[in-house]
């Protein structure tokens, strides 16, 4: 089974490399027939179909990515997940065709790099066989996600906490009242309400 899919991949990888032919032909037609002043003839000169036939990829699909990761996980989420996952030597042919830039590197570093850039993409799952795909197509957590989860995790647990062992007793207010007022002033009250009875029983004691 493994033969047929490589097999099937290098059938695959032929028809795009003539499908990307036939597209440099489009545009060189089209040029032409600008340079006589008639309409082009071909409106999809700068559309190339990728192998497997319905996977288009324009000539400048991927200028504006800035790093081969990002370039690549463009690639992968343009596959979708019904077409799955692909070789490094896949993604690097689609990118270049989409007007990636790789600098200076030659193919076979520019590939290098992709590779270790895919292994290191906390987005990207490298399968068994060597492929590659999004880690949201198989419900795989996003490695970025879960390293930000864990260091926030980590913070939280950082900060200090009081433990209710060593907690300072709730301090009372002070009251303003003298500990002994309420009494004095029971005394106090008890002795006026006496003294027009004593001073009753003086008068009447004269009399």
């Amino acid at each position: 089974m493994q033969d047929i899919l490589q097999a099937l991949e290098t059938i695959d990888r032929t028809i795009a490399d003539h499908l990307a032919k036939a597209a440099t032909l489009k545009r060189a037609a089209n040029m032409m027939a600008a340079g006589a002043g008639l309409a082009q003839p071909y409106s999809d000169a700068d559309m190339e179909v990728h192998a497997g036939g319905s996977l288009r990829i324009r000539s400048d699909q991927f200028v504006v990515e800035k790093a081969p990761a990002s370039a690549a996980r463009a690639y992968l989420a343009l596959r979708g997940k019904d077409r799955g996952a692909t070789t490094a030597d896949d993604i690097y042919e689609a990118l270049v065709r989409g007007g990636y830039d790789f600098g200076s590197l030659k193919e076979p570093d520019a590939k290098s790099g992709l590779k270790i850039a895919l292994a290191k993409d906390g987005k990207v799952h490298r399968l068994k066989n060597g492929h590659f795909g999004l880690r949201e197509w198989y419900g795989i957590a996003d490695e970025e996600k879960v390293e930000r989860t864990k260091a926030k995790s980590e913070k939280a647990e950082e900060k200090p906490s009081v433990d209710d062992g060593d907690a300072a007793p709730p301090v009372m207010e002070a009251s303003t009242v003298p500990p002994d007022a309420t009494e004095t002033g029971d005394t106090q009250t008890q002795a006026r309400k006496k003294a027009p009875k004593s001073k009753a029983k003086a008068e009447e004691t004269d009399t």
